[in-house]
């Protein structure tokens, strides 16, 4: 029997755009996400309810570190966005940034990055985060896992879709990377029972990887070639978005 209920907090860093729509931001994309992945868990809602609480970042909702910390929350999803984590000239990633470094540094509450959530999580802790040098990175891509990756995704590679073109460069003092990519060599971070963060995006589906492509193909980010390899790319590999997340879920539950 579930008794009351805790929440994931999820930090949504940007605005809706025309090629996901409205009504399928990076937030709703989170809890699709979250709630396909828990009915492989089944120890999630075994002793409480698990909801989930969206805080517009973006348009400066923020909860206070106190809040975090009442004991409401059993962890923290941070989406990605178009805007850059390294900037600091802006109020908003400045503040995030900030409260970030708290949560990494004085709480226990675990956390999750997605992309600008991964690059801004790093940043927060001091590593360097920049445009990548070799370009962007989308489509669905096969990430080589290190030994820790091995052990974290039992698998000797896991595909992803990405959509980038910033990366984080360092790993911060503490943490471990456990995998990369031919173009960004730090794909994730992991810290036990603290973070678990992706430079990919798990939450999107191949058909919504094939629509980002279509977008920077349109605003002739790419050319004819690329647009075509990466949308084979995306039909050639499997996204292991869903099998993938089921990590954030031991996360949170400290099982990881």
């Amino acid at each position: 029997m579930t008794v009351a209920e805790k929440k994931v907090a999820i930090f949504y860093t940007d605005h809706p755009t025309d090629w996901t729509g409205a009504d399928n931001t990076y937030a709703t994309m989170a809890v699709d996400l979250l709630e396909t992945s828990k009915k492989f868990e089944s120890y999630v809602e075994a002793e409480f309810s698990v909801g989930y609480e969206i805080f517009d970042v973006f348009h400066g909702e923020v909860p206070t570190f106190e809040q975090l910390n009442s004991g409401d929350y059993i962890g923290i999803y941070i989406t990605g966005s178009r805007y850059d984590s390294f900037d600091t000239s802006t109020e908003w990633i400045n503040n995030l940034r900030d409260l970030l470094h708290q949560i990494m540094t004085e709480s226990n509450i675990p956390v999750v990055g997605i992309c600008f959530g991964h690059q801004i999580m790093a940043h927060s802790l001091g590593a360097s985060v920049a445009r990548n040098k070799k370009g962007f990175e989308a489509g669905v891509t096969q990430i080589a896992l290190n030994p820790l990756g091995h052990a974290l995704f039992q698998s000797q590679s896991i595909c992803l879709s990405e959509l980038h073109f910033d990366h984080v460069e360092t790993v911060p003092e503490g943490y471990q990377c456990w995998g990369s990519s031919s173009k960004s060599h730090v794909q994730g971070l992991y810290r036990p029972n603290k973070a678990l963060t992706f430079q990919g995006h798990p939450e999107f589906t191949t058909a919504i990887s094939k629509k980002s492509i279509a977008h920077q193909y349109k605003a002739k980010k790419i050319d004819d070639a690329e647009y075509q390899r990466l949308i084979a790319q995306c039909d050639s590999l499997q996204n292991d978005g869903i099998p993938v997340s089921r990590k954030i879920w031991q996360l949170y539950y400290g099982r990881i």
